[in-house]
């Protein structure tokens, strides 16, 4: 579990700053700066332009690294805290990115910031499902208080999805 959480926080920055696309159009500009003469305008233009960043795998990589943190939080603690960092990596390292490395992004919708924040709503949920499961495992068994939590959590999940359904 140590060696997940550790992997989850670094993983998504480590490939996004070493992005073997954006490895490739360096090659490629650097060639064209060597050779001009074998490139219309138009080529160079396009090898030149900077790339669109991918914010709808950003938000997956965030959504991964709360599930992971909140599953496993019951039996390791300190997922939540490798969660956070991992999160505040996975932060800094787009932001320093968005800066230097791509182009303005096109405007994006609402949508996936308000799917995103529905999540958090249900995000108690997978701690109560990886309590569960934990306990199962570990001791056999599952707690009273577990199946009550979960049971709550269920509930506002349902009446949390009914809402969003009727506004």
């Amino acid at each position: 579990i140590w060696f997940i959480c550790l992997s989850n926080m670094v993983s998504s920055s480590i490939v996004y700053i070493f992005d073997v696309n954006y490895l490739w159009l360096k090659i490629q500009q650097w060639y064209v700066r060597k050779h001009p003469e074998k490139y219309t305008q138009q080529e160079a233009n396009k090898i030149y332009e900077s790339m669109q960043p991918d914010i709808h795998e950003w938000y997956s990589n965030i959504h991964r690294t709360l599930c992971i943190s909140f599953f496993y939080a019951p039996v390791f603690p300190l997922a939540m805290l490798f969660g956070a960092l991992g999160i505040l990596i996975q932060f800094w390292s787009s932001k320093v990115l968005l800066i230097y490395r791509y182009a303005r992004p096109t405007v994006q919708g609402h949508e996936i910031s308000a799917r995103m924040g529905s999540f958090f709503d249900n995000a108690i949920l997978f701690f109560s499902i990886g309590s569960m499961l934990w306990d199962k495992i570990l001791r056999d068994k599952v707690r009273l208080d577990i199946y009550i939590l979960l049971f709550i959590n269920l509930a506002m999940s349902v009446c949390g999805g009914l809402h969003a359904i009727v506004y």
